[in-house]
């Protein structure tokens, strides 16, 4: 995976992303996974679009951040590739 892979987040229905204490929380699949806040912007940014490419998000993280959050998210499951 790099910066051009094409990914998608789950339907809207089937996850939520709520706040906890000084983190933010993605809930799929049954669990919850807490991240730091500031990667608040991209990861509704992904939550947002049909799909996307890791380098087009909003660029409030470097381009390493936001490939980092990008594989951490896809090994979780949150995110897949884009067909």
């Amino acid at each position: 995976m790099d910066l051009q892979s094409r990914l998608q987040a789950p339907k809207p229905c089937s996850f939520r992303i709520t706040p906890h204490g000084a983190s933010i929380a993605p809930e799929f699949d049954g669990k919850r996974h807490l991240l730091p806040s500031p990667v608040s912007t991209t990861l509704r940014a992904m939550a947002d679009r049909s799909t996307f490419r890791t380098a087009d998000l909003p660029q409030d993280l470097p381009p390493d951040a936001r490939l980092g959050l990008s594989r951490y998210l896809y090994e979780t499951g949150f995110l897949t590739q884009a067909h």
